[in-house]
Formats: C-alpha cells, structure tokens, sequence
C-alpha cells in the first residue's frame, strides 16, 4: 500500500518537474536571459508573491517528490517507471 502511494506521489511529481522544465525551455520569452530564470525561480520557492501560490506549491512537488518517495518507499529510482532494487 506505501509503495503504491510511493509511486502515485512519484508519478504526480515528476509529472510537475516535467511541465516545470517544459514551460521554462519552450515558453521562455525572449526577453528575459537565461541568468534570470534561476532568480525567478527561487523567488517562488520562497512565496515571494502571493498570486503565484499555485506555481509555487508545483515547484514545491517537484522538488520534494523524490525524498518523499524514498522515505516512504526506499525506492531511489528517478524516474517512475523504473522499480530500483525494490521487489514486489
């Protein structure tokens, strides 16, 4: 049941790192330079503006997913869809 769990939290996360990634690479405007992305960033992970709550609490997942699986699970795979050293 904790694996399951485990790998419900793994697939919602990963899914939001991948639109993270997605939406930095593909909708990057043109007027904003790479440099400034990490900056951006870390203003959301630390709630420095209150309307962006909800892109917030996706970085959070993102980030956070993987430790979170492998506390639950002891399952250090990266991606979902690989079961690691773990056997059911």
């Amino acid at each position: 049941m904790i694996k399951r769990l485990g790998l419900v939290f793994h697939w919602i996360g990963f899914l939001c790192l991948t639109g993270i990634i997605a939406a930095v690479v593909i909708t990057k405007p043109t007027d904003v330079a790479w440099s400034e992305i990490p900056a951006a960033l870390w203003e959301l992970l630390i709630f420095d503006n209150s309307s962006d709550i909800a892109l917030t609490l996706v970085l959070w997942i993102a980030i956070s997913h993987l430790p979170i699986k492998y506390i639950l699970t002891g399952d250090k795979s990266v991606f979902p869809w690989n079961r690691g050293s773990s056997n059911d």
